[in-house]
């Protein structure tokens, strides 16, 4: 889709476990960073000017590249923000021009976890719309009650650290920018109570600049599956509007 809309993309799918393991969610940041710091090292020679590649760093040209950071289900937004506070410990300046969140962010709680081990197991094996939308898709007969035992164990340990991970993402996330919640109201995995939550706690932090694209009918990510059309003449506007007030706000900055 980004493509099409004539943009430059980097895409990164973390794994299942990178939101209980803290190895995998260090490493998932590390490459995410990383791509990000590369893109903007590699456009930035690109538009250097011969008075910077002489290294006269006060006159220096201001990086070329900016950010819209689309985020897909717990594990996206997870993992974006977990990048956020290695970018903030390292003293990365990257700039952003707009947020995106695809059935996203979760709920935290033993409940979630479960539907979403269970669920992402057997999309392996089995995949579609209708299956996404049948509250079955995220129940085992051995699964579920083994997976619920292991995180309401794992939860009473490690539960202050996501709760304090959530602060962090709702404090660290660039406030003055325009954000796009695409939810649905038959999202089992993430309810659109989860993402009006976030909302409303993002929104006490100063976030105003907010909207909304809200599905009766789609599945968990299924919404550019199930709308491909509307999905995208959002996407596409909401883009246009970050890019112009990018653009008015880099102009009243010179």
């Amino acid at each position: 889709m980004y493509h099409k809309l004539g943009y430059e993309t980097i895409a990164f799918i973390p794994s299942m476990t990178s939101t209980i393991s803290e190895k995998s969610a260090k490493r998932n940041a590390e490459q995410v960073l990383g791509m990000m710091e590369e893109r903007v090292a590699s456009r930035t020679r690109q538009h250097a000017s011969p008075r910077d590649n002489r290294g006269d760093a006060s006159n220096a040209s201001p990086s070329p590249v900016s950010f819209v950071a689309h985020s897909f289900s717990g594990n996206g937004i997870y993992t974006f923000g977990r990048a956020l506070e290695l970018a903030q410990l390292r003293n990365v300046k990257l700039r952003y021009r707009g947020l995106i969140f695809d059935s996203t962010p979760p709920k935290i709680d033993v409940d979630r976890f479960v539907r979403g081990f269970v669920g992402g197991i057997k999309a392996r094996s089995r995949s579609g719309a209708a299956q996404d939308l049948d509250p079955a898709f995220y129940q085992h007969w051995l699964l579920t009650p083994l997976a619920h035992f292991i995180f309401r164990l794992f939860l009473v340990f490690h539960g202050k650290h996501y709760q304090e991970f959530q602060e962090n993402v709702l404090n660290q996330l660039p406030q003055r920018i325009p954000s796009l919640f695409i939810y649905s109201k038959r999202d089992i995995l993430v309810p659109p109570q989860d993402v009006e939550a976030f909302i409303a706690e993002f929104q006490k932090r100063g976030a105003s600049k907010i909207e909304r694209l809200f599905f009766t009918d789609s599945g968990h990510i299924m919404h550019y599956k199930m709308h491909p059309e509307e999905y995208e003449k959002k996407v596409a506007d909401f883009l246009h509007e970050c890019n112009e007030e990018f653009e008015h706000k880099n102009q009243d900055e010179l």
